[in-house]
């Protein structure tokens, strides 16, 4: 290794002309420790790529800081799998204990045992023969951090994969440690449910109650529109097929509706499915006096010009049925950025990707 290197050598001008200089230190002389640093320099660039852009990417997804470690110590070989035990001589058996696999690596834990394949098959994360999953764990990694999003995934389907990984983990320790099997639909569904909540958690947490004096809508001749004010959304992806519905009441106990139903024809017949959902609870509940808001100005035209919508009729129908059970009703629109918490719970209940309704003061 030592004679490509002495290439680094150059010819000094200010000796003879078969006289040479070491460029890489300051008195232009040959030291035994530049001479590593350089060397080590070069064996790393032939030897592998830097993970370095990987490692730090793990640290970016929506996710809670024990499972951001999680990623980074999979990526790191930190992961304490039957095969990377062996080697540092902590045991002598390799094989995976869910699978029977000969060699139990951290890449085939999270990616090529078959329940994780089962579970990659059934999450809605799209899988590439050849691709993903591979048999490099930087190779299923980039993928799931980047090429994933440039494939078409969306983005909310993406952002269940963290917690994915660490209950593949979890699962494996429960067969390796008290023989319990876990089936890769319920890690699937653990997994979907526990990023739902942490998502929905860091919303309520982080959303700051606006002002009195621009929450409150009030009529021309001064009167509040309504004793209780809803806020309502609905999540609708064309390809998938369920669709999520959320409100947020806002009144002297506040309460949060979620709610997942098979798709609609469109995002516009989702919304307003959003709309008469809230109205039935309201009425469910008692409330009749009740402001609704939302971030779809269609929704507006709908409401105020029903005859010129023969499409949405029996929608439509409901909706006045509805509304004439309100002792107080009325219905504006509002900017995206404000409806943040009704948007986000439609997000959240639709990728759970199971049939339900929850209305409460509590989010499940």
């Amino acid at each position: 290794m030592d004679v490509p290197l002495i290439t680094c050598l150059q010819p000094s001008k200010r000796f003879m002309v078969d006289d040479y200089v070491w460029s890489h230190t300051k008195l232009c002389q040959y030291t035994v420790r530049s001479g590593y640093v350089i060397a080590t320099q070069a064996a790393q660039e032939i030897v592998e790529p830097s993970t370095t852009k990987l490692k730090s990417q793990v640290w970016k997804p929506k996710t809670s800081r024990k499972i951001k470690h999680f990623l980074w110590l999979a990526l790191s070989g930190c992961v304490a799998s039957n095969s990377r035990l062996a080697d540092r001589h902590c045991g002598t058996d390799k094989t995976c204990h869910r699978c029977g696999d000969e060699e139990e690596s951290i890449n085939h834990i999270l990616f090529r045992c078959p329940p994780a394949l089962q579970v990659s098959a059934l999450s809605n994360i799209a899988t590439i023969p050849g691709v993903f999953p591979s048999n490099s764990i930087y190779t299923n990694f980039d993928y799931l951090l980047w090429q994933a999003k440039e494939q078409g995934t969306p983005k909310d389907q993406l952002e269940v994969f963290p917690w994915i990984l660490w209950y593949l983990w979890k699962a494996r320790n429960e067969k390796t440690f008290n023989n319990k099997d876990t089936s890769p639909l319920d890690t699937l569904e653990l997994a979907s449910s526990e990023a739902a909540a942490w998502r929905l958690a860091q919303i309520l947490d982080s959303y700051e109650e606006p002002d009195d004096s621009q929450d409150e809508e009030v009529e021309a001749d001064g009167e509040i529109l309504g004793e209780f004010r809803c806020q309502i959304d609905a999540s609708w992806e064309s390809r998938d097929q369920f669709a999520g519905l959320g409100f947020v009441m806002l009144g002297p106990v506040r309460t949060f509706g979620l709610k997942c139903t098979q798709r609609h024809l469109s995002v516009l017949h989702a919304k307003l499915a959003a709309l008469l959902w809230a109205m039935e609870s309201s009425i469910h509940q008692g409330w009749t006096l009740v402001h609704f808001e939302t971030d779809c100005l269609t929704i507006i035209k709908l409401t105020e010009e029903i005859d010129d919508w023969p499409s949405f009729s029996r929608e439509l129908s409901s909706f006045s049925d509805l509304k004439a059970k309100f002792l107080v009703f009325s219905i504006s629109h509002i900017l995206r950025t404000l409806n943040v918490r009704a948007d986000h719970l439609a997000k959240i209940v639709r990728a759970q990707g199971s049939l339900f309704y929850h209305v409460d003061s509590i989010v499940p």
